[in-house]
């Protein structure tokens, strides 16, 4: 990793940071105590620095490594894995209790895990005595900020310019979409794709921040307005969950439950987890 080619040089990251305007170098001689107290602090700052760093190159070695891996065995892991998965999440008793439910529209070509019958089921559910609602990712810049808005059909979805199906922001009338930051109700659910998970709950996405992004603002606005956290659920195939260590950092929001081919993984005491 280039983070530790060279050697660590304390005066020239604290002559930078002075540049910075983040610290102020001296004019005169200081008293030793405080020339120490610099010292170290220059110095935990450019440890920080150095350790964000290695992360931010971990992370990008193994999405690497991930997207190799699924670019070999996507068609095989799609077809046998994407019916078990949607049937262990559809079985499952905190799916049954939702009614307010964010999911993904799955898309082939960056080959995440498969959501067409989950979705076609809360479609299907307003005609039941537990209709759901959906609400579906719509990517709002390029500055990791990610909305949901609400769907009653395939036909409200349009393809973005990587081709991955997004709601359109408006209705057919032209009011503005039903935006889940706006809802007079909390979500229950949110279905979560990823790159890479562990038995640890930790999950690594493909690198943009917008789902962590997002649930961090949802969770403060659930917290201001007095609701429960929404149950946090991701989706995998079986070579996608590893039992190393996922670099994170502070950014980075855990899951409380993993759905692959095999079954359900727990990693939280959430609530809607323990209904049978």
């Amino acid at each position: 990793m280039s983070v530790f080619c060279g050697r660590f040089d304390l005066l020239q990251v604290y002559s930078i940071l002075a540049r910075r305007s983040i610290l102020r170098m001296p004019r005169l001689v200081l008293p030793v105590s405080e020339f120490r107290l610099q010292s170290c602090f220059a110095s935990s700052l450019a440890s920080h620095d150095i350790a964000m760093s290695c992360i931010i190159e971990q992370k990008k070695a193994l999405r690497s490594r991930m997207r190799r891996e699924l670019r070999l065995q996507y068609e095989s892991l799609a077809h046998e894995e994407d019916p078990l998965i949607q049937k262990h999440v559809m079985d499952a008793s905190w799916y049954k209790r939702s009614r307010h439910i964010c999911a993904y529209i799955s898309c082939h070509s960056i080959r995440e895990v498969g959501t067409s019958q989950i979705i076609s089921d809360i479609f299907n559910s307003v005609h039941t005595d537990h209709p759901k609602s959906l609400y579906v990712p719509w990517i709002q810049d390029k500055q990791s900020h990610l909305k949901f808005f609400h769907i009653g059909s395939s036909e409200d979805l349009i393809a973005n310019s990587m081709g991955i199906l997004e709601p359109i922001p408006a209705n057919s009338d032209g009011s503005p979409r039903s935006d889940v930051m706006q809802m007079n109700e909390s979500i229950d659910l949110i279905l979560m794709p990823g790159l890479a998970f562990n038995h640890a709950g930790r999950r690594l996405g493909r690198g943009g921040g917008y789902y962590d992004c997002f649930v961090k603002e949802y969770l403060l606005h659930a917290a201001k307005m007095g609701w429960k956290s929404p149950l946090l659920v991701g989706l995998a195939y079986s070579t996608q969950i590893l039992d190393e260590v996922i670099p994170t950092d502070t950014k980075d929001v855990p899951i409380d439950a993993l759905v692959s081919s095999s079954g359900v993984l727990r990693f939280s005491n959430h609530p809607l987890l323990n209904v049978d």
